[in-house]
């Protein structure tokens, strides 16, 4: 059973996402450049997107080298 969404928006990676506005134009130039638009916009959020899941990646990988080097020297109980 899905559960319905809000008008106006979609389900995209278990997050609802505003849709853009519909538009009306009928001058393919205009038509162009709201794609054109629309491409630039998705781009750059992809873009910002990687750029934070590297970041993410990069603290991951310094938390579990700190963990591991902490194991090392860990006394046991003798």
């Amino acid at each position: 059973m899905s559960k319905a969404h809000p008008p106006g928006y979609q389900l995209c990676c278990y997050v609802y996402q505003l849709l853009p506005p519909p538009t009306f134009s009928w001058s393919p130039r205009q038509r162009a450049q709201e794609m054109w638009n629309w491409i630039y916009t998705l781009e750059s959020d992809k873009f910002d997107f990687i750029d934070h899941m590297k970041k993410q990646k990069y603290q991951i990988i310094v938390l579990l080298n700190r963990i591991t080097s902490a194991q090392k020297f860990k006394k046991g109980p003798w």
